[in-house]
């Protein structure tokens, strides 16, 4: 029954998120893929404790995505401050 409220969940918050950036014209693919990983995260950690083969599965794609975000922020910061 988690599982169900957790999907149904991250369902409706990436569809808003999806409608609010396509809304905005955003256009950038690290946008999108650091708004979708913060929300994933934010989630999966709300709806803890998952069952232990879950878990294992579930902290390999939130290092991948955390990893993900940080590549796209360091690039981001990196422009902003002039680096080649």
């Amino acid at each position: 029954m988690v599982l169900k409220e957790l999907l149904i969940t991250q369902a409706i918050l990436y569809g808003v998120a999806y409608a609010f950036l396509a809304y905005l014209r955003v256009s950038d693919l690290g946008i999108y893929v650091s708004i979708m990983a913060l929300i994933y995260i934010v989630t999966m950690l709300i709806y803890s404790p998952l069952p232990r083969r879950l878990r294992l599965v579930n902290d390999v794609l939130i290092t991948a995505l955390v990893l993900a975000f940080l590549y796209f922020a360091i690039t981001r910061i990196i422009a902003i401050l002039g680096f080649p």
